[in-house]
């Protein structure tokens, strides 16, 4: 293997590298009439606490879609938070707006000389601390701040040295840029890793990621909360999606050249993750690392198929079940999950084609396209506590909770006894299958036990 580094940026309280030493430059009237910037989150701490050491008022304009803790801690920092747009770029629209009219100065997160000068420090550090050689360092990369200050320093002191940016696959405008030799504006980007959610990078940082940056790694949501889970495990503590972000492609990129006994850094940028985005986190990182394979599927709304679908995938290895029920359309939406841990036979991940008597599973399901697929995870999330199931009222269905040892067993015993518009399963080390089920509310005077015992018969 490799001798990976991780620079552990993310344990500063506040990112202030770049914003500092922007503001510590600024004139007495300037600093009087105060400054301004936008920031999806990391940068705008930096500001706040630059603008609290430095005795002036700041504003902060962040996306709506901004996590709380993110604002929140802003403000705890004596800025005053402006929550603006949907997107990091027309808050920054609103930013500059609101600089001309009341006189304030902006600090930008990382398109000027001052804010990528301020970043780099940390490829001075990295240089000054690492002993021997060192074959490459990986960098996140938003709008390209501090990528292009890293390797500004870095190319100058060991030009040997590669710089590698991360980008989410999502949000990926700097290796568009490189690649096609300008600046490309993205029409839509993910807002998974936010704190690297730009449409376009910097005019500044730009020429400089030409000049200096050895290429991108693109890397998925998947790969992404593969890393954070191994931070994690290694050093008990959570990254945030874009702090996980260099990690990940330093993964990808040792495994895609077969690096062996090089000495590799990645930058782990930030930790600001909320419980709302941990949620999904803890959903697909086994995805990331390959040994379990998720499988969308549409089944049609007809008697028979669902026992049917859950016959053709009795022989593999269900780690995770899903379904979920469309009133107003003609198929019902499957996700299934497979584990490659049994046997010697690993998971494929592709739909079962037919059944023991040849007939094609294609001919009443049918798997999910491209399209399709991020349907799959708009899925209910719950905590299964209790062996007896509870029905609970919510919305327009009910919702049933219970655990019991076989997964597949489990769906049909209860699709067979209730009207379902919901079905969850996942399989819970030591406890068998967790089970959540949604139920027309027709049958709410249901109550029953499924863990052992005849089946329960449909109510009259």
């Amino acid at each position: 293997g490799v001798d990976l580094h991780i620079k552990r940026e993310d344990l500063q309280p506040e990112p202030l590298r770049g914003a500092y030493n922007m503001m510590a430059k600024l004139s007495q009237e300037q600093l009087n009439n105060g400054v301004i910037c936008s920031s999806a989150g990391n940068h705008a701490q930096g500001v706040a606490l630059s603008a609290q050491r430095l005795g002036c008022h700041a504003v902060i304009v962040m996306p709506v879609t901004t996590p709380e803790n993110k604002w929140r801690s802003v403000e705890k920092l004596g800025a005053t938070v402006v929550l603006k747009g949907d997107s990091y770029d027309e808050a920054q629209s609103y930013a500059k707006l609101l600089c001309e009219e009341e006189g304030l100065t902006f600090i930008p997160p990382f398109d000027h000389p001052d804010i990528i000068a301020g970043q780099g420090t940390v490829g001075m550090e990295i240089v000054r601390q690492l002993q021997g050689p060192l074959h490459a360092i990986f960098v996140p990369v938003g709008g390209g701040g501090l990528i292009a200050g890293i390797a500004a320093y870095v190319k100058r002191v060991c030009p040997e040295v590669k710089i590698i940016g991360v980008e989410p696959s999502d949000a990926n405008a700097m290796a568009l840029s490189l690649f096609h030799g300008q600046r490309v504006m993205l029409e839509h980007i993910g807002g998974f890793a936010d704190g690297v959610a730009v449409k376009v990078v910097g005019k500044e940082t730009f020429p400089l990621c030409q000049d200096f940056v050895d290429g991108i790694v693109l890397v998925s949501q998947d790969a992404i909360c593969a890393s954070i889970k191994d931070m994690f495990e290694e050093n008990r503590n959570i990254l945030e999606p874009s702090g996980a972000l260099a990690l990940a492609g330093a993964e990808a990129y040792c495994k895609y050249y077969g690096l062996k006994g090089e000495t590799v850094v990645a930058i782990s940028s930030g930790a600001n993750m909320n419980f709302d985005t941990l949620r999904l986190v803890t959903e697909l990182p086994d995805v990331g690392r390959k040994p379990e394979a998720v499988l969308p599927t549409f089944s049609p709304k007809e008697q028979g198929s669902f026992k049917e679908f859950a016959e053709l995938v009795s022989r593999m290895n269900i780690t995770e079940f899903k379904h979920i029920y469309d009133s107003h359309g003609k198929e019902a939406l499957v996700l299934h999950s497979g584990s490659d841990d049994v046997g010697d036979e690993p998971v494929e991940a592709k739909p079962v084609e037919a059944g023991d008597d040849g007939k094609e599973c294609e001919d009443s399901c049918r798997p999910c396209g491209e399209g399709e697929k991020p349907l799959a995870w708009l899925n209910a999330r719950v905590v299964t506590t209790t062996g007896i199931i509870n029905l609970m009222t919510a919305g327009l269905g009910l919702y049933v909770k219970a655990h019991h040892p076989s997964v597949l067993g489990l769906v049909v015993t209860c699709w067979e006894a209730l009207p379902l518009t919901m079905v969850r399963v996942v399989l819970v080390s030591g406890l068998g299958a967790a089970l959540a089920l949604g139920v027309l509310l027709m049958y709410a005077g249901i109550k029953m036990s499924l863990q052992g015992g005849p089946r329960p018969a449909r109510p009259s």
